[in-house]
């Protein structure tokens, strides 16, 4: 597969301050959270406990947060950016498929995501060094970050290649994260709450059933799951969070293939020249003929 995309952006990526910056953030957030969970460390027996706290703390506020950000903001700049420069009709003419093109777009800031965690590896040593975390919760866990940031990714680009105003595209891109990310744990637990004080009826009954499921595509659910393990409800049998993965396979595949139709119709709505049969009333005819002139010098 041609990687120049791929190649590109990484380059321009890794250029870029706003990358540096934040990585420096977040390791700043886990020196502070690594001191204040330390010094905690040095008052209790209990290492564990304060090791699971650390690391939880690192899952939720550093990652989930901070990676969360940069990742949606990176996959909507980088999808955005060719309708603002103008290089759409350019890479359409180049041999390479949209299916492509898309999954290039897709690794860039997955791989840049992927390398500001390398550098907190260090960070995360201490869960091992102090104990607490088994090795199946601490890889539960990064599975749960790694889906959950492909599908940051993917909204972010299924987002941006629907227009070329980075910052509308900015403002639905994040009205979706947070729907996504909240709406789920709020249904469960209206539902829950219904449910208690229902009469009877078979509704909401059946609803708390499945909205618990639903719960899990939220991270809030995913990372909260691992305590599942074991219960009557779910079993020990597969991970809790998999109707989640699942969900958010299914989530992944449709943003995905949603974004090759858009930037298949960007391309070919810009290389299309505009037909005479679109165009109604005296002044879209003489726009009509200025732009046949200027860039056809005929209207054939």
């Amino acid at each position: 597969m041609n990687t120049a995309i791929l190649n590109k952006e990484l380059v321009l990526l890794l250029r870029q301050k706003r990358v540096f910056v934040l990585a420096g953030a977040l390791y700043s957030v886990l020196v502070i959270s690594v001191s204040v969970h330390w010094a905690r460390i040095a008052e209790m027996a209990d290492r564990a406990s304060v090791s699971r706290a650390l690391f939880y703390t690192l899952v939720a506020v550093g990652y989930f947060i901070f990676l969360t950000f940069h990742a949606l903001q990176s996959s909507i700049r980088i999808m955005s950016y060719e309708m603002e420069a103008g290089t759409a009709t350019l890479l359409k003419a180049a041999p390479l498929s949209s299916i492509s093109f898309v999954f290039q777009k897709l690794l860039t800031p997955l791989a840049i995501e992927w390398l500001i965690f390398i550098g907190s590896l260090p960070f995360l040593s201490l869960v091992f060094i102090l104990g607490g975390v088994p090795p199946d919760e601490f890889f539960y866990q990064i599975a749960n970050l790694a889906i959950w940031l492909n599908t940051v990714i993917l909204i972010g680009l299924f987002v941006g290649s629907r227009g070329a105003d980075t910052l509308k595209t900015t403002r639905t891109a994040w009205a979706l994260l947070f729907l996504l990310v909240f709406a789920p744990p709020f249904l469960s637990t209206a539902v829950s709450i219904s449910t208690m004080t229902a009469d009877g009826s078979s509704g909401p009954i059946a609803l708390s059933h499945f909205l618990p499921w639903l719960s899990l595509i939220s991270p809030i659910g995913m990372v909260g799951s691992y305590e599942l393990i074991g219960t009557t409800n779910l079993g020990s049998t597969y991970p809790p969070a998999l109707p989640g993965w699942i969900g958010h396979l299914i989530l992944q595949a449709l943003l995905f293939l949603g974004t090759v139709r858009n930037w298949k119709r960007l391309s070919i709505d810009l290389e299309a020249p505009q037909n005479f049969s679109e165009v109604k009333g005296f002044r879209g005819l003489w726009r009509w003929l200025k732009r046949g002139r200027r860039t056809h010098s005929s209207f054939s």
